[in-house]
């Protein structure tokens, strides 16, 4: 995978922590993301403004979800102050 590797600022993390899609580059196709009940990872997406960004997640599993349920993913947009969709896992 393109951009594969640690990320430096979560050094648990795949990938690149910045994501910048563009009219070349469209699409980002995968983020593999294993055994990542003790860690947090954090990917910035971004796209032009005149431009969407659709997030496809699958095959979300193996997360524990302890007694305060701190597993899940959380979809933020704009300047970070609203929260978008979050999954509980």
């Amino acid at each position: 995978m393109e951009g594969e590797g640690k990320n430096p600022l979560y050094a648990e993390c795949p990938g690149e922590p910045n994501i910048l899609l563009t009219p070349d580059t469209p699409e980002k196709e995968e983020i593999r993301w294993f055994n990542a009940s003790k860690f947090t990872c954090y990917w910035r997406i971004q796209a032009p403004a005149d431009h969407y960004i659709g997030v496809n997640l699958t095959k979300m599993e193996g997360f524990k979800c302890e007694q305060s349920c701190y597993s899940f993913v959380e979809i933020k947009y704009g300047n970070m102050a609203n929260s978008g969709p979050r999954f509980l896992l």
